[in-house]
């Protein structure tokens, strides 16, 4: 990864161990007329510089030493690509996933960074109280589906890790199928797609139904063919846990049912729907109280200012608020003779199986973790 000569190399070895200290979930390194630009996302937010990092040169050597790292095609330039490599660190091995798309002044590369950091337990995810204690609920009853959605950098594979790292001590035997694998766990049997090879999520999930599984780890529902075998998996004594691409719960089922997925084998598979966002937390070094809200709302509530420990954002790290869904009996029948509908919100806040988005952030917004504006 870091070799012993070449200056390029090296200062490419060296902006991305400083995205991955920085605790960036991204890296883009962008072509301009006027040279190489990159930005970082750290805490949801995109972060840039103005100045670029160096000329266009420049940019095609970081771009073919990335193409090196990932065993890419060095000379295809007009066609995307994606690939992989791994970054060593002291306490841990990140994984890279890395998308290459042309553009008029070049090959733009954005990479993902997974796995850089360590393995939280559920208790660390930030889970409120009640959706973590039905979540271990649902999850120790050994059977159905617990579909996590939400936007992508949400920490909808970050909960199911952690999850695993849970039932990994219950003498199950649990497989995951995702692509790429993210983070690897050693007790767990976890398959990566590689499609190029012939190896993509419905090949994989028929192997694993014949490996004996009890836990089942699917990165993402993507095809039909791939949901209904899912689903039908979790009819089968199996305990499956997922993820789609929803921005909340009702919408989490107009996306399985567009995946084909009939609503009589979801009503009896389904056990659990969480759906996710990542906030960023108020730097507790620098908050100070906003007296303005704090007057409105009637309680103690804090805004940003910036100081050298947070980087002058006045935020540090992110808080999870989640939205979540637990399948009652009653549910379960109007989802049988829905036809393919997504319950009403009316429905679901009559249900007591519901927690809104909305309890979990006033509770954040009232211990002062959170400014007023993400509550918008």
């Amino acid at each position: 990864f870091r070799p012993e000569t070449g200056q390029e190399a090296q200062f490419l070895a060296s902006l991305i161990e400083y995205s991955i200290a920085q605790g960036a979930s991204d890296l883009h390194l962008l072509p301009r007329h006027d040279g190489s630009h990159v930005k970082i996302r750290v805490n949801g937010e995109l972060l840039s510089r103005s100045e670029p990092i160096g000329s266009l040169e420049l940019h095609k050597y970081l771009v073919n030493r990335i193409k090196v790292l990932c065993s890419m095609d060095i000379t295809a330039r007009c066609k995307p690509q994606e690939g992989s490599f791994s970054v060593p660190a002291q306490e841990f091995c990140c994984s890279v996933r890395v998308s290459l798309m042309p553009t008029v002044q070049g090959e733009k590369a954005v990479l993902r960074f997974m796995g850089n950091s360590k393995l939280l337990s559920l208790e660390q995810l930030g889970f409120d109280t009640e959706t973590l204690a039905r979540l271990r609920e649902t999850a120790d009853s050994g059977e159905g589906a617990i579909v996590f959605v939400g936007a992508t950098g949400s920490g909808k594979s970050t909960s199911m890790y952690a999850l695993l790292k849970k039932l990994a001590s219950s003498n199950l035997s649990l497989v995951s199928v995702e692509d790429p694998v993210e983070l690897y766990l050693p007790e767990i049997s976890q398959t990566s797609v590689d499609e190029r090879a012939g190896l993509d999520y419905p090949t994989c999930l028929r192997s694993v139904l014949r490996q004996d599984p009890d836990v089942i780890m699917l990165g993402e529902i993507r095809d039909e063919v791939s949901a209904k075998m899912a689903f039908q998996a979790a009819l089968t004594g199996h305990l499956l846990m997922t993820t789609v691409h929803a921005r909340d719960v009702r919408e989490a089922f107009l996306r399985v049912f567009g995946l084909g997925v009939d609503a009589v084998s979801l009503s009896q598979s389904l056990k659990m729907v969480i759906a996710q966002r990542l906030v960023p937390k108020l730097c507790e070094r620098c908050k100070v109280v906003d007296l303005q809200e704090s007057n409105i709302l009637d309680f103690e509530c804090y805004k940003p200012v910036g100081c050298v420990i947070c980087d002058y954002t006045g935020f540090s790290g992110q808080a999870l608020v989640c939205e979540s869904l637990v399948l009652t009996p009653d549910l379960r029948e109007s989802l049988a003779i829905s036809k393919g509908e997504m319950p009403s919100a009316e429905r679901l806040e009559d249900s007591s199986a519901y927690i809104p988005y909305s309890r979990g952030i006033q509770s954040l917004l009232r211990q002062g973790v959170i400014e007023k504006a993400a509550c918008l």
